[in-house]
């Protein structure tokens, strides 16, 4: 299951953001509760993307959607999340760009 991530700061002011993080924040932490006891893979973070730097100049147009670098780094975490799921399931690991056949 895929957390919060926070990868938009949509607030304004500082009272906003406050408010926008603690939200997202008891999000995370029910998610990864609840995916805990139901022996679910849980991808988030606590702390929010848009401090990484990898968030803040990759967007385009809208703002919104991600340019082809953050959609590579993207797709990789979320590769790595689904490979260390089914490892633990106890399936055969593969490697990024091989197929399961």
């Amino acid at each position: 299951m895929k957390g919060p991530q926070g990868k938009r700061r949509y607030a304004r002011t500082a009272a906003g953001f406050a408010r926008e993080d603690q939200t997202r924040q008891r999000v995370h932490r029910a998610f990864e509760s609840l995916c805990s006891q139901l022996h679910v893979t849980f991808e988030g973070k606590l702390d929010p993307a848009y401090q990484e730097q990898i968030y803040r100049s990759t967007t385009v147009g809208d703002g919104l959607h991600a340019n082809a670098k953050r959609q590579a780094h993207d797709s990789e975490a979320l590769f790595q999340t689904l490979r260390s799921a089914l490892v633990a399931a106890g399936h055969e690991p593969v490697q990024n760009g091989s197929s399961a056949g």
